[in-house]
């Protein structure tokens, strides 16, 4: 049962925001990934998270995105359609 305060994967503090819009920049010792919402009525994104990390830790995030995806896309076709 999941208490009060903790995400379905237990770790508490933890606030989750929605981002259906990302900017990166990149320079020689860093990625820099810029989280937030786009609405089409404002024209504009309004951002809310900065995420600055390593190029190898970036690389990192791109496999373990790519494996998830992977898992989604087969989740996403329902039982007895995998490919």
């Amino acid at each position: 049962m999941k208490r009060v305060g903790e995400d379905v994967w237990g770790k508490q503090g933890l606030e989750g925001r929605y981002a259906n819009h990302v900017q990166i920049g990149v320079n020689i010792k860093e990625v820099v990934l810029d989280f937030g919402q786009y609405f089409i009525e404002e024209n504009l994104p309004t951002f809310h998270t900065r995420i600055i990390m390593a190029p190898l830790d970036a690389q990192a995030l791109l496999e373990i995105l790519t494996e998830a995806l992977a898992q989604y896309e087969k989740m996403s076709r329902g039982p007895g359609q995998e490919q």
